[in-house]
């Protein structure tokens, strides 16, 4: 598997920051620009997104071992979504590489099943259908889920920066979808030491708040920030809360031990 791209800029506390299904580092925005200020920011794309290479059938390890090739340096992973799932893939194979965990709208296991919240398996069949038969429409309807819990400015602004880069190849967006409807990390989760800080944003439809909460206490050294009006891109809605939440949780990182100061 190819190397993944990444942006790199700032100084300071390393940050790596995972976006989501069909996203690429374009999408953080302002809270990305914030975040350089005061870290080194390192912003990396998927397979097929962005600058990354398409990769047919890359799998989460696959992923987790070329992102934690590129970790020069014990980071603090900020993932959304998909993205986040791929922070703990990183965190349970190679924690050496993590000093703590952003995860935004993450649900260890997208696909509900029995009494875990999550998706309706039938729901991310469809809505897989959807991408084959007509991806734009599908994307659109994507990033209006996104940013459905908040306000229109919101997914105006979603739109313009998620069009400021190509989309992503359609076999990439599609190998994605199967790893949301097959993947299951509730068996790592207790395994995973570094200090996490799971985002919740109250109107998610996309990750219910009862998945944030389960994976939150799930963590062994996990915390729960719910931020009202959200949606599953709380990091739009809410820049100046995430980044004093992130800032209080990482900001005397000790990167030789690979931990955060507590």
């Amino acid at each position: 598997m190819s190397a993944l791209f990444q942006a790199c800029r700032g100084a300071g506390v390393p940050m790596v920051m995972i976006p989501g299904w069909a996203m690429h580092r374009k999408v953080w925005g302002g809270w990305g620009d914030a975040l350089a200020r005061r870290h080194r920011v390192c912003c990396i794309e998927l397979p097929g997104h962005g600058g990354t290479p398409s990769r047919p059938g890359w799998t989460l390890p696959d992923v987790a071992a070329r992102l934690a090739e590129a970790i020069e340096a014990p980071s603090v992973l900020v993932g959304w979504s998909l993205g986040g799932q791929v922070a703990l893939q990183v965190a349970s194979n190679h924690p050496e590489k993590v000093a703590g965990l952003v995860l935004i709208g993450t649900n260890p296991k997208f696909a509900a099943e029995g009494g875990w919240p999550g998706m309706a398996v039938e729901t991310l069949r469809r809505f897989r259908e959807g991408v084959e038969t007509d991806v734009t429409a599908a994307l659109n309807r994507f990033l209006s889920l996104v940013c459905q819990g908040g306000d229109g400015r919101g997914l105006r602004l979603l739109r313009r920066n998620w069009r400021a880069l190509p989309p992503p190849s359609l076999e990439d967006l599609l190998q994605g979808l199967r790893l949301l409807e097959e993947v299951d990390l509730r068996p790592v989760l207790t395994g995973i030491g570094a200090p996490a800080l799971v985002v919740a944003g109250e109107g998610d439809v996309l990750v219910p708040l009862e998945a944030s909460r389960r994976l939150a206490a799930m963590l062994p050294d996990g915390r729960l920030l719910t931020l009202e009006g959200g949606g599953h891109a709380p990091f739009l809605f809410h820049p100046e809360a995430l980044q004093s939440a992130v800032a209080g949780c990482f900001a005397g990182a000790d990167l030789a031990r690979g931990q955060p100061s507590r």
